[in-house]
């Protein structure tokens, strides 16, 4: 699968139809990235507790019917330093 470090995200939470939140991930070249949770179960928590203050994040992804699903992912939050 596909990783990618990306900076100067915006990070958006939605709802679908069915009442399910999940998060678009949009990079600086129009490139948007879907979160859910039944796919990010280890990162969850993270992404929707701390989502307005991620500045750069790395995400593993597949696509799937030509959207890109996030499988995996790693936050830097505004101020941190990736190690």
């Amino acid at each position: 699968m596909p990783v990618l470090s990306l900076k100067n995200i915006t990070i958006s939470e939605r709802t679908t139809i069915n009442g399910e939140t999940y998060f678009l991930i949009k990079d600086n070249e129009d490139q948007v990235y879907f979160c859910f949770q039944n796919n990010l179960k280890d990162s969850w928590n993270e992404l929707v507790n701390n989502w307005q203050v991620i500045k750069e994040i790395e995400i593993e992804y597949k696509e799937n019917g030509g959207y890109k699903q996030v499988i995996g992912l790693d936050t830097q939050l505004e101020g941190e330093i990736f190690v």
